[in-house]
């Protein structure tokens, strides 16, 4: 935003114009127990570091802050390290690494707040930041000196409180998620107690390995697979030519196939083969099954690994250290021993299980709208583009 591109009625002005900075200096008494404080970067919010004794904090002498004042990291500003101290933090301190400040009465506190996490502020404190990219800090002499664009005082506030409104519902949103996903994760422990009364079943006679070897054509693209980790499906990596595979070895997948990656099985890494990876292919670390459909359902048995009682078991046959020395062993796999109930109830299980998972990506879906309608109204309201 140029200084000519400003709206009627708003104006430049200086950090430095609008807050004070109000260090409140105390020492640190041994036996009195003291609030610490950090401010998370990415405007995540002035939280709570630790609480403790003063004996055994080192640094004795501190800022003890103040509800609705404005602090910074003077190391992370740059990463925005920024935000207004809360009501429940009155009284905390925090070293002189993170400066605080009065909010004056030409600013409101929300206005400023929701400004300060902005790219454009952030860039700004990039530019009063000195030294290397793990010791710059803000220099303190030049903060003041950036520049704001400032509406009336009324129009700040009525952009603060638009601006509340738009993080009350995604809060709202949130909550219903949150909620969902503990509905979802009791009726996940009640179906593993109810399994538990299901004589076991060994996973081959479920599952049933198969190679489906790509001729490999040199000048074919060929896309590949991926398998993320938590259950959380497939991925397509970026295509490559046969020539570029050199010599290894790639399996096709089809629609239905149980794929996992070997590497991080133990970590969830498992999924369906859909549609949408019909033609696709995938390395040795991906091996894939094909279903006894006469004694399980392919979706009961992705539920059924996303569980933590499935995801311990995938662990179990995962020997090694972690990371990639974490790898599956296969013919263990295979020996594994699952409860299977009847189809009929195996397909109940799903049909609910999914109910409760469309109705949290549903919400999800709503829960990101509404952040793209929260950041349309911030770039809008904050640049003036948007009056109210």
């Amino acid at each position: 935003m140029t200084h000519e591109q400003l709206p009627e009625g708003w104006e430049w002005v200086r950090l430095g114009d609008v807050l004070q900075p109000h260090p409140h200096t105390i020492d640190i008494e041994d036996d009195q127990e003291y609030i610490q404080v950090t401010v998370k970067m990415h405007h995540k919010g002035v939280v709570v570091r630790e609480k403790q004794l003063g004996i055994n904090i080192g640094t004795k002498r501190q800022n003890r802050l103040h509800a609705n004042q404005f602090i910074i990291s003077k190391i992370d500003a740059r990463n925005g390290a920024i935000g207004i101290v809360p009501d429940s933090l009155e009284g905390a301190v925090a070293t002189f690494d993170f400066p605080t400040f009065d909010v004056t009465n030409k600013i409101d506190v929300g206005f400023l707040d929701y400004y300060s996490s902005t790219k454009t502020f952030i860039e700004q404190c990039k530019n009063v930041s000195i030294g290397t990219t793990n010791r710059s800090r803000v220099r303190m002499e030049l903060f003041p000196e950036i520049l704001i664009p400032l509406p009336p005082i009324d129009e700040q506030r009525r952009i603060a409180e638009v601006l509340r409104d738009a993080d009350a519902n995604i809060v709202d949103i949130e909550d219903a998620i949150a909620a969902a996903e503990q509905i979802r994760k009791g009726f996940l422990e009640r179906f593993i107690c109810e399994l538990e009364q299901v004589p076991p079943t060994r996973l081959n006679k479920a599952l049933i390995r198969i190679k489906r070897e790509v001729e490999i054509d040199l000048k074919q693209l060929y896309y590949q697979i991926g398998i993320r980790s938590h259950g959380k499906g497939i991925f397509h990596k970026e295509p490559f030519t046969g020539q570029e595979l050199g010599n290894k070895r790639i399996y096709w997948v089809e629609p239905g196939d149980f794929v996992l990656n070997i590497v991080f099985a133990w970590e969830g890494a498992v999924a369906l083969v859909s549609e949408n990876e019909r033609g696709m292919c995938g390395s040795h670390r991906f091996p894939t099954f094909e279903f006894n459909t006469d004694i399980c359902l392919p979706e009961f048995l992705l539920f059924y690994f996303k569980t933590p009682t499935g995801v311990r078991q995938l662990e179990d046959v995962s020997p090694g250290g972690a990371g990639r020395n974490k790898t599956l062993n296969q013919g263990d796999f295979l020996k594994l021993k699952i409860s299977l109930p009847d189809l009929e109830v195996q397909q109940e299980i799903v049909v609910s299980l999914q109910t409760h998972t469309d109705a949290i990506l549903t919400m999800q879906a709503e829960a990101a709208s509404l952040r793209e309608v929260k950041r349309g109204l911030m770039q809008g309201l904050l640049s003036g583009q948007i009056r109210i």
